[in-house]
Formats: structure tokens, C-alpha cells, sequence
């Protein structure tokens, strides 16, 4: 994949593709990176900014949290949902949680008694592609010498009530308070048949 580095309204002179994707998170990256492994090629075009490690920083700080998330409410403002303004989307803002769906999750029943999810799609079928992509990501579960004594004691209260409790599952290195984090994007650079086109530059 070929990075294109560009401000909003610049003209970009490309070659006949045979994929665009909008959006370069977990939704737009992962369908870009399959289909130019099948030798297709794609392009990926992204809004957000351009961010390299030096730039992020642990900080609340509003202002600094707004250059790189995007609220929007539903229509009756009971639901915000939230995406990333940089390249790579969500995948780079997110919490880091990889946790499998449950089980249960797949024969959820909404309040209409629509089934969400199709009887063909489960846990079972899932995990193979689970799999994949915690080996992509170099997702790693911690253990528990790194779970603070009150996740023990959760977990401890949970089994008491005769409910599951495991250690999460994270794409980085924790170290006491403080996550490094790596690369969570699924792109590869060294891929020419899938070229990124994002408009922003942190100034």
C-alpha cells in the first residue's frame, strides 16, 4: 500500500482502480488489505490526520481528545457514537479491548423479536478469523501478575456468583499504569496496490 500524503482540495492524478474504500479504521483497512493481497487494486481515502508516535500523548485533555475522535449523536440523542480523525480511524483510538464475542451475544433477540444476528454466523464459525487477526495484531492476553488486586477480587466475586471472569486481551505491552502501544492499523506500506489518500496535515 502506497501512503499519499495531501491538504483538502489538492488534486491527486491516479490510475484506474478497481476498489475505493472510504475510511481507513478496522471497517475500511481490513477489506483494503484482502483485497490487495488478492492483487486488486484499491483506493483508501481518509479525512483524518496524520499522526506519528510523537504525537499522541496520555492527556484528558478536550482539546487534545477532539483532534483525534469524532462524537455523533442519534437522531434522538440516546446513542453517541464515536470514530477516530486519524489515519488508521478507530483502530488507532480505540481502547485497545479485544475480547471475543460471548456466545450468547449471537442469539441476541431485539425488542421486536428480531434476531440480529443470521443462524449461520456464531462464535464457532467466528473464532478461526478471531484468531487470524490476534496473530495480525499481536494480541496477547494478560496475565495475572499484571491484573491490579481489585481485577483479582472482581473476578474472584464473579465466580462466587457463578459467573465468567477472565483476563482481557490487549494489542500491547503493559507496563504497570501505562500501555505502549503498537501498530494496530492493518495497512502495509510496502504493498503497491493499495494506495491511501488522506487530506489533513497536523500543522
Amino acid at each position: 500500500m502506497l501512503f499519499v500524503e495531501g491538504k483538502r482540495g489538492s488534486v491527486f492524478m491516479a490510475n484506474l482502480v478497481e476498489a475505493v474504500i472510504i475510511g481507513s479504521g478496522f471497517g475500511g483497512s481490513i477489506p483494503a488489505l484482502r483485497l490487495a493481497q488478492a492483487n486488486k487494486s484499491v483506493l483508501v481515502l481518509e479525512d483524518g490526520y496524520s499522526y506519528t508516535e510523537k504525537d499522541f500523548r496520555q492527556s484528558w485533555d478536550p482539546k487534545y481528545l477532539i483532534q483525534m475522535n469524532r462524537l455523533v449523536p442519534s437522531d434522538d440523542y440516546a446513542v453517541f457514537y464515536r470514530f477516530g480523525r486519524v489515519l488508521g480511524g478507530s483502530s488507532v483510538v480505540f481502547s485497545g479491548l479485544m475480547n471475543r464475542a460471548p456466545s450468547e451475544a449471537f442469539q441476541f433477540v431485539d425488542d421486536t423479536g428480531y434476531k440480529v444476528w443470521p443462524d449461520a454466523i456464531n462464535r464457532k464459525v467466528l473464532d478461526p478469523y478471531y484468531d487470524m487477526v490476534e496473530s495480525m495484531m499481536q494480541v496477547r492476553q494478560a496475565t495475572w501478575d499484571e491484573v491490579p488486586k481489585t481485577g483479582g477480587m472482581f473476578a474472584k466475586m464473579m465466580a462466587n456468583m457463578g459467573l465468567t471472569c477472565d483476563r482481557a486481551r490487549f494489542p500491547y505491552v503493559i507496563a504497570g499504569s501505562v500501555a505502549f502501544a503498537r501498530q494496530v492499523v492493518y495497512l502495509e506500506p510496502s504493498n503497491p496496490s493499495c494506495i491511501i489518500i488522506f487530506h489533513k496535515h497536523r500543522d
